[in-house]
């Protein structure tokens, strides 16, 4: 039986579907959490991310300047990072949630606090990254 749920498993997530992560903040903001579910479309090339963050520091406690939580995404580390969008915050900037989508199936994902929504590129001033997808 053991056997039969781990394959069941392994076939599920061969034939795409979606994961989850578990996120901590970095040493910018060590009580931060998110949660992350990338429902995976491979034939299509495109994931969703379904993001949810708590216990942010506010972003202007992070760095002058910042008002908001910018979503970044990219296939490897020779590309540039992509803009995917901003966090919708509430509760005084303490939570976060954001629904984006993003043309790759394997990739890091980078959260950073930012002066607006619209910043053409990340500022080091990171709160959570992970890898998502198959390969790391």
């Amino acid at each position: 039986m053991k056997n039969l749920c781990l394959t069941s498993l392994l076939l599920l997530a061969a034939c795409g579907g979606a994961l989850n992560y578990q996120l901590k903040g970095s040493d910018l903001s060590p009580g931060a959490d998110a949660t992350v579910k990338a429902a995976v479309e491979p034939s299509r090339k495109l994931t969703r991310l379904d993001i949810a963050a708590s216990n942010l520091s506010p972003a202007e406690r992070l760095a002058d300047g910042a008002t908001t939580y910018v979503v970044w995404a990219r296939p490897d580390f020779r590309t540039p990072w992509t803009r995917l969008g901003a966090l919708s915050l509430s509760d005084g900037g303490r939570t976060g949630s954001a629904t984006l989508t993003y043309s790759e199936i394997n990739f890091e994902l980078l959260v950073t606090a930012e002066p607006s929504p619209g910043v053409s590129d990340p500022s080091r001033m990171q709160v959570f990254k992970q890898h998502v997808g198959g390969e790391s």
